[in-house]
């Protein structure tokens, strides 16, 4: 159940073991972090090792929004991606305008955790197509074909063959380019 302009809920992806789960938002959270960055900040500092890799699989990824997002607010459109930094060991966040926010906040989840490391190159779709209701795809990519394979929302470890077509969602997509697929930094 929502509750102070947070979704309430937690998406956790494994990208090693291809599996995810959802947890309710810790409510003694919200009153002591506002806002994505916040969030994320903390749970870096409670969940991470500080002795792990900035560029390894036990690094964690996390995508925040946080109350105001997705509201007439002006500069309410923005998420905040969060992780260890390679640069300096410790923190390193970016902030993000635009329609993923938004499109974010309405599949209920306040985080998006990525740990692990895919075994070939992937894609994650998740979807909110009513309330209280939420798919989950993990793509394999390949350049020129959308989509080859989807694991059809139930977390499975293989995924089906996909039967999806691009007019199948209205995605928004958070992107990065060449540097971070060379790990350059």
């Amino acid at each position: 159940m929502p509750f102070y302009g947070y979704g309430g809920k937690v998406l956790r992806v494994d990208l090693t073991e291809r599996k995810f789960c959802i947890e309710e938002l810790d409510r003694s959270w919200v009153k002591d972090v506002i806002g994505g960055r916040g969030a994320n900040t903390r749970r870096l500092l409670e969940e991470l090792d500080v002795d792990c890799d900035p560029l390894g699989p036990e690094n964690l990824l996390i995508f925040g929004v946080g109350p105001l997002t997705g509201t007439l607010l002006p500069a309410s459109a923005y998420y905040t991606v969060s992780a260890k930094s390679p640069f300096t060991g410790f923190l390193g966040d970016s902030a993000a305008g635009g329609q993923f926010a938004a499109e974010m906040k309405l599949t209920g989840f306040d985080q998006i955790i990525i740990k692990g490391k895919a075994d070939r190159p992937v894609y994650l779709l998740v979807t909110g197509r009513e309330p209280g209701a939420f798919c989950f795809y993990c793509f394999q990519w390949e350049p020129g074909k959308w989509p080859l394979r989807h694991g059809g929302g139930d977390g499975s470890e293989e995924p089906e063959s996909g039967g999806c077509t691009r007019e199948t969602f209205g995605s928004y997509c958070p992107s990065f380019g060449v540097p971070g697929r060379n790990q350059d930094h």
